[in-house]
This record gives C-alpha cells, sequence and structure tokens, in this order.
C-alpha cells in the first residue's frame, strides 16, 4: 500500500521545517511526501531539498510560477501514484505517531474513506477535535444514513471538510475524475467530500489524531479587516450553495443545503462587523443584501429556540444596526 500526501508550498520557509520534521519522524515506509513548489522565491525550495537529500520519500514537483493552491492540489491528484492521497497545509504539522497508527488502520481496513481526529493549535492552548460521526466502520445503509452530514448540521453537527484530516481511495478519486473547484475558495474541501461520499463504499471513522491546524486569530482578522469584500463573500456563498445543490444526491440533502443560508447570513454581518466601522456596516449591509432573497433564503431555516427567532426577525426586518451590535458584543464576550 502507498499513501501520498500532497503538500502545496508557497513562501513558508518560517513553518515548513516544523512541518517536514513531523513527517519525518513517521516511521512508516509505505508514505509519500509529495512537496509542491509553488513557484516560491525564498528559501521553501532549498529546504524542501535538504529533507529530500536525507530521506526518499520525501518527492519534489517545482512550478516556476504561482498557480494558486487549489491548481497545485489539482495537480497534485493529476500527477500523484498511490492508492491513497491525503492533503496537508505547509504551515501546519502532521502527528508523527498518529500517522502511524492511521495507516496501520488503513492497510487493515482497505476502506474507500478514512477521516480522524485533529487538533486546532491557537497562541496559549490546542483543542482536541473529534469527527462528529462516532468512531467506527461505515458501510451499505448505515453509510447512507449519514451522507446528509456532509452537507451541513443534520441530526447534530456536520462533517468538517478539511482534507488534511483524512485520507481517500485514489482510484475513487480518478474514478470520479474528482478535482476541487477554483470558484469556492476557501470552500472547496465542503464540496469535493460531498461529492465524495455518496460513492463511498466504506468509510472508517478513527478516534487517531492526525493531525495539527494552526490558528492565528490575530493575523485572520487582520485580513478581514485589509481584504473585506461584503459583494464578493455573497457570491461566493451563493456560489457554494449552487455547488452543494448541484451535488446533493437527496431531498434530504438539499433541505441541510438551505437551511445553512441563515446562519451564513449571520456569519457575514460579524464579518462585516469587524472589518469596517458601525457606520459603514450598517451601510453595506443594506445596500448589498437584498432583502426580497434575503427572506426567500432563509425560509427553510427552522427557528426552533428563542435566540433564533428573534435574529431571522431582525434580518427580515433589515435591523442591521442591531445585529452589528450583537455581533461586536459577542466578539468581546469571547
Amino acid at each position: 500500500m502507498k499513501l501520498s500526501i500532497i503538500t502545496t508550498v508557497y513562501q513558508a520557509e518560517k513553518d515548513l521545517p516544523r512541518l517536514l520534521d513531523s513527517m519525518k519522524a513517521i516511521k512508516s515506509q509505505e508514505v509519500e511526501f509529495f512537496l509542491i513548489d509553488n513557484g516560491c522565491t525564498d528559501n521553501s525550495l532549498k529546504i524542501c531539498e535538504n529533507y529530500a537529500v536525507r530521506d526518499i520519500r520525501f518527492v519534489i514537483h517545482r512550478l516556476e510560477e504561482n498557480i494558486g493552491y487549489i491548481r497545485a492540489r489539482n495537480l497534485g491528484l493529476d500527477i500523484v501514484q498511490a492508492d491513497y492521497v491525503g492533503f496537508c497545509d505547509s504551515d501546519d504539522f502532521l502527528d508523527p505517531e498518529g500517522y502511524d497508527r492511521a495507516i496501520a488502520e488503513l492497510k487493515e481496513n482497505q476502506c474507500d474513506f478514512y477521516t480522524a481526529c485533529w487538533n486546532t493549535v491557537y497562541p496559549g492552548k490546542t483543542i482536541h477535535n473529534q469527527p462528529f460521526i462516532p468512531k467506527g466502520e461505515y458501510s451499505g445503509e448505515e453509510l447512507k444514513c449519514i451522507i446528509p452530514k456532509f452537507f451541513g448540521k443534520y441530526n447534530g453537527p456536520s462533517h468538517h471538510g478539511f482534507m488534511w484530516k483524512q485520507f481517500v481511495k485514489k482510484s475513487l478519486i480518478d474514478r470520479l475524475n474528482l478535482r476541487f473547484s477554483l470558484d469556492i475558495k476557501p470552500l472547496e474541501d465542503r464540496v469535493f467530500n460531498a461529492r465524495l461520499i455518496q460513492n463511498v463504499s466504506s468509510l472508517v471513522v478513527s478516534d487517531v489524531c492526525l493531525y495539527n491546524y494552526i490558528v492565528n486569530d490575530k493575523s485572520i482578522t487582520e485580513k478581514i479587516k485589509k481584504n473585506y469584500d461584503l459583494n464578493a463573500n455573497l457570491n461566493l456563498y451563493n456560489q457554494y450553495f449552487e455547488e452543494l445543490l448541484q451535488a446533493s444526491p437527496s431531498e434530504t440533502c438539499n433541505l441541510v443545503v438551505r437551511k445553512q443560508w441563515f446562519p451564513a447570513y449571520l456569519s457575514l454581518i460579524s464579518l462585516t462587523s469587524k472589518a469596517v466601522n458601525f457606520k459603514q456596516a450598517d451601510f453595506l449591509l443594506r445596500n448589498n443584501l437584498k432583502i426580497e432573497k434575503v427572506i426567500e433564503n432563509i425560509s427553510h431555516a427552522p427557528t426552533t429556540n428563542f435566540t433564533d427567532k428573534i435574529l431571522k426577525s431582525l434580518l427580515k426586518s433589515e435591523s442591521y444596526w442591531i445585529l452589528i451590535l450583537l455581533s461586536k458584543l459577542k466578539s468581546k464576550v469571547k
């Protein structure tokens, strides 16, 4: 069995040694670390080459120009020859012991789709995350029952789409001709998984921890303030939900997708409140959110609790200044 981990690398010289050290610490010789130098101009390529000299499991594919991480991932899927593929981001790092355990489980089960636990690493604290699907092996009718979880919240939390906490049989990806959508960055993983899961014959959910996902709240907030575009985000959500609906195999999954519009609007309001001042936020929301479309989109959202009923009512009445204020208060409490 061969497992290929596709990693796109761009201007990553600061964090790259941490990731490559974690890869090198994995004992299994059945794993390949496929590193795509995505047009780096810093020392990233040299760092990758130093590891490749010492460990033949590191394979480097060099690109002259940066084609973006999604295109680079898709290129990796075109090139690698392996039984299974996984993914990794260059600013995170793996759990070597967890990877070795996962590879052993994968060899034993030979499943189509393997997903596991991960850590979210914040400055000063680490949170361990488990899949929202109970540990076990799924096939047949049992597997069909959890497909809606890959489209959103269904009978509990949804399945997180992150590709870096799972392995997929390469022959299945090739048969379906699956690739990541360029138009829904950074939500491409979720649609990929939604398209994939309905074609899977066997799924393994493990309690092994595979991955350490690094979060820097400060840099994310600064990025939001610098590059925020409400209209672009609206277009992103429109495209994302449209692709999910196109991938949906059932009316149940359709409904799960449509229910997500309400929290999506609340998320957009929260992002807007962080990006600009109070007055600008109210102006942007009032001029970009078309109320008829808003009401239509949130009509499927359940209002089973009092808070949701109030928020939905405020959204329908275009009381954006109240929603902005609530969002800012919520951020301060956190």
